[in-house]
């Protein structure tokens, strides 16, 4: 793994993060929301989450954007790992 592959996963691990304690603290947890929450602008954040849908770990929706069962159990080991 290179360190350019590494740093892509964390980008990712974060993004899930940011879904995952919208979700909890303020849902729905929406593109500008998580946007936001990144400090990165609407697009590129769309563009992550698009990716991170393809991979199946997001899922969007009338009511904001889910996690799948694989995004939460990632989600939920990056907050475990970062406490």
């Amino acid at each position: 793994m290179t360190t350019h592959d590494i740093a892509k996963t964390e980008r990712m691990e974060m993004y899930l993060k940011a879904v995952l304690t919208l979700h909890q603290f303020t849902p729905p947890a929406t593109v500008s929301k998580v946007a936001e929450f990144m400090g990165v602008s609407a697009p590129s954040a769309s563009e992550m989450l698009r990716r991170l849908e393809q991979q199946g770990f997001v899922r969007g929706g009338t009511d904001g954007l889910n996690l799948t069962t694989s995004g939460q159990e990632k989600a939920t080991t990056v907050v475990r790992r970062l406490r």
